[in-house]
């Protein structure tokens, strides 16, 4: 909302880009204020080696796994911009902007379904495996209909969003319509093994995985440019 206000106020780039600063300073803002109205917990700088080397240790596999999450798409970007320059890498990220947009949602719903997982997995194993089930149901009901609407409708949404300039990017999004409700089952799975402490191994997935795109982006993408990037790491 931040952004879009600067942009619309026409502010220079450099400006603009303070909304991601201002977004994350409200955002801890709020965090604290949540702590200590709902658990007492006053913000402390006092320094505790202990307690830091047990709070990094706990949260560094998730820090990676969300970074190898991010990277699995970033690294096409790059390859695309250093193998065959800034028109075909704005090809293929134009396509990967819009498959980053279907799957915002789930984002948001694996960060709610981590939490009741994480607490189910210790209290009820039966319930643990129905919420699991179930959600598997709605991610399904919802994104697989919306891959198959980004593939079909890819030419139409791209031409509106972006333009008939950005038409070479139709075939890009026709191909990584699939990922929409790929990325969505990948979001299911960092919750759930996540809840149940199997994130070292989720590490592992997913740095074979982007290691496994790199080499095969590495061989598609000089020949087949943007298209080769969306078969690499879609």
């Amino acid at each position: 909302v931040l952004g879009s206000l600067f942009l619309a106020l026409r502010w220079p780039l450099e400006q603009v880009l303070g909304a991601f600063l201002l977004s994350g300073g409200v955002y801890l803002a709020a965090l604290l204020f949540l702590a200590r109205a709902r658990l007492g917990l006053a913000l402390s700088v006092w320094w505790d080696p202990a307690i830091a080397r047990e709070a990094l240790r706990g949260a560094f596999p998730f820090f990676l796994s969300v970074f190898l999450m991010d990277l699995h798409f970033s690294a096409a970007v790059i390859l695309t911009r250093l193998l065959h320059g800034e028109e075909v890498c704005g090809i293929f990220s134009v396509a990967g902007k819009l498959v980053s947009a279907f799957t915002v949602a789930m984002l948001f719903y694996r960060v709610s379904l981590f939490p009741a997982l994480s607490r189910l997995h210790h209290e009820s194993r039966e319930e643990f495996r129905t919420l699991y089930q179930n959600s598997f149901k709605y991610v399904s009901l919802v994104f697989v209909p919306a891959a198959v609407f980004a593939g079909l409708g890819a030419g139409a949404i791209i031409h509106t969003v972006f333009g008939e300039q950005f038409a070479a990017s139709i075939a890009v999004l026709q191909i990584l319509s699939p990922t929409i409700f790929l990325i969505a089952l990948r979001h299911l799975f960092v919750a759930t093994l996540g809840s149940v402490h199997a994130q070292a191994r989720l590490v592992r997935f997913q740095g074979f995985g982007v290691l496994l795109c790199l080499g095969t982006g590495l061989l598609l993408i000089p020949r087949w440019q943007a298209v080769g990037a969306a078969v690499a790491f879609g």
